[in-house]
């Protein structure tokens, strides 16, 4: 009787420590897999310091823009009184005005048109931080996404910028013309 017991406890403490033995390694597996997730996520916070850098520039260019889009009115201005002396009959002001307003339409319609790219840029991503902040699942993904329209924004702002620049060194050098 005490043999048949024994037996059966060995049986049972044998049975019993193959389950703990299993139960270690899917626990040793589970903690590898943990720890080489946790290693994807630790660029992230160099990640977001560079966004944070690249959104002061991006404001910056956003500054200096509005400067030289109040420069070139302030030279537009500037150039249609020096051309009012310049042209003498009514024609020809009116000519100089119709050709003016053409251009402004036409370049208003242009920065129109780009202000609604940004714009609708914006909302798509605010549309994508709104879903980041819900759920963080595919945090590397939208943040690699957000990189990239950051960088895309910040080149149209510069290609903005240095059209205007072009704009207004174009119109000094007629206005410098016509003097």
């Amino acid at each position: 009787y005490i043999e048949s017991l024994l037996g059966d406890s060995a049986a049972n403490h044998a049975k019993e420590m193959r389950a703990l033995r299993s139960s270690h390694d899917k626990h040793a597996n589970d903690l590898e897999m943990i720890k080489a997730a946790h290693g994807q996520y630790a660029l992230l916070p160099q990640r977001v310091s560079d966004l944070e850098r690249m959104r002061d520039t991006l404001e910056r260019h956003a500054k200096e823009l509005r400067i030289v889009q109040e420069d070139i009115k302030e030279g537009q201005s500037q150039e249609f009184d020096g051309l009012k002396m310049l042209h003498g009959s009514l024609g020809e002001r009116m000519g100089c005005l119709e050709r003016m307003l053409g251009e402004n339409s036409d370049r208003h319609t242009s920065e129109l048109a780009a202000l609604r790219d940004i714009q609708a840029n914006h909302a798509k991503e605010i549309g994508t931080l709104k879903v980041a902040s819900v759920s963080f699942e595919g945090l590397e993904q939208r943040l690699g996404h957000l990189e990239n329209e950051f960088v895309g924004s910040g080149s149209r702002h510069l290609q903005e910028f240095t059209d205007l620049k072009a704009v207004c060194i174009k119109h000094s050098e007629e206005l410098a013309g016509h003097a």
